[in-house]
């Protein structure tokens, strides 16, 4: 039987890499254009909190589980 922590790495693992990989890319690609957009902080911004409600909805998921 695997771990909690061990389901939610494997479920989210690959995701949250992708994620945060290509932001970081396009950040470091592309800063002139993007430094002062809100339009971009607000994306970036309500990319990770869609990110976080669903990983928190996944654990509390996984407590009633168990």
């Amino acid at each position: 039987m695997e771990t909690r922590n061990e389901l939610i790495r494997k479920k989210f693992g690959l995701s949250f890499l992708i994620f945060y990989l290509a932001t970081f890319l396009i950040w470091f690609i592309f800063p002139d254009q993007l430094v002062g957009n809100i339009y971009v902080l607000m994306t970036y911004l309500i990319g990770n909190l869609i990110f976080l409600y669903v990983l928190y909805k996944y654990k509390r998921s996984l407590n009633k589980v168990e």
